[in-house]
């Protein structure tokens, strides 16, 4: 286990927030013939194939990734793209039952390096598609900032921190480079943890990790890491067990 007395700071990555939820609602039939109404119960997630090893090893790592949080020695993020993301899914319904593992937890917020509400308007609905985001990204990708300073109304949008965000815009064009667009709104989540400051970008997007890693020579403030990788670099060698470690099922609470 790490020593340092100063936690580490991680920006929350929805791959990785999806993770914690380790449980399933299912429906049991009531009476001996399984004839009677249906109750809701709570049951734990099945293990995944082989071939999904590496995976499943965030999965176990999680309920310790946790424990660091609760004690102090992590602190964890997430700002207003990590929480539109968050949105949708079907596992927001499980929100809050056994074995949610962020259960009772509340993540700090961090500015969103641009505010991406200041330059696009339009439906909820359509906001939230990750193509918006992408076709966002883009934009910026296509600004540069010499030619917007003659712009004062654009400029007087922005907050000092955004303005200075737009200064080094080439930041987060580099980082785009190594990658595909598909991965650009990951980029921005990456380059909005090194504006804060914040050490680690905590995803469980391997190809995402492994492009500005392995294959690219884009220098990282920030790093992108997995929830195992993290619990390595602490020095964690134990493994807190998994909230549910039977298939009973539990009453839906």
């Amino acid at each position: 286990m790490t020593t340092d007395t100063e936690p580490r700071r991680a920006l929350l990555d929805v791959s990785v927030f999806r993770l914690g939820f380790t449980s399933q609602v299912v429906r049991v039939p009531l009476g001996r013939d399984g004839r009677g109404p249906d109750v809701l119960g709570i049951t734990r997630k099945p293990s995944l194939p082989p071939d999904q090893r590496w995976r499943q090893e965030q999965i176990k790592a999680m309920p310790t990734l946790v424990t660091l949080v609760r004690r102090g020695q992590l602190r964890l993020f997430m700002y207003t793209e990590l929480d539109l993301e968050a949105m949708k899914g079907t596992y927001v319904g499980t929100g809050g039952i056994i074995g949610d593992l962020f259960r009772g937890l509340a993540f700090e917020d961090v500015p969103a390096a641009i505010g991406r509400s200041k330059l696009q308007e339009m439906s909820l609905d359509e906001y939230a598609k990750k193509e918006t985001f992408i076709n966002f990204c883009k934009y910026l990708l296509g600004l540069d900032y010499a030619s917007i300073q003659a712009r004062p109304g654009f400029l007087r949008r922005f907050t000092e921190f955004e303005l200075e965000n737009f200064r080094h815009l080439d930041r987060f064009k580099r980082i785009c480079s190594a990658l595909t667009e598909n991965h650009y709104p990951d980029a921005f989540h990456l380059w909005t943890a090194e504006a804060s400051g914040i050490g680690y970008f905590l995803t469980a997007d391997r190809a995402f990790t492994n492009a500005l890693t392995m294959t690219s020579r884009v220098p990282l403030p920030t790093r992108p890491i997995s929830p195992s990788d993290l619990l390595t670099e602490l020095g964690v060698t134990q493994l807190d067990p998994m909230p549910l470690t039977d298939d009973k099922i539990y009453p839906l609470q």
